[in-house]
């Protein structure tokens, strides 16, 4: 079945291992998050690795970033930040969509450990 290019693409989502996301942004520690899907394995990033982010205000290109897409209340997910001409461009797996102000940064990736047997 062919994808419908106008649908709203995937994200890769990211529950919170520990603390709670509300937590951790409002304490301004790093946090640890387990990676649920291969959306980002041109990155390095596969299902089951647990990445480190830190809470930020901005993002820069090439970061992998920890957003909510869909408002307060939606999913926590992955995405590169990439130059997209004039701002940031969120991609995942293909799918881009603009780094605009109601996407809401939870946080920058600093670190991965790998799960066992990952590449």
């Amino acid at each position: 079945m062919a994808e419908d290019p106008g649908a709203a693409p995937a994200p890769v989502p990211v529950p919170p291992a520990a603390p709670p996301v509300g937590l951790a942004a409002v304490a301004g520690k790093p946090w640890v998050a387990r990676v649920l899907s291969d959306g980002l394995a041109r990155e390095g990033l596969r299902a089951g690795d647990e990445v480190l982010l830190t809470p930020r205000t901005h993002a820069e290109h090439g970061d992998l970033v920890a957003v909510r897409t869909a408002g307060a209340d939606g999913p926590l997910s992955l995405w590169k930040a990439q130059d997209g001409g004039p701002g940031l461009m969120l991609v995942n797996d293909g799918a881009r969509i603009p780094f605009v102000p109601a996407v809401a940064l939870h946080g920058v990736v600093i670190a991965v450990r790998r799960r066992r047997g990952s590449a």
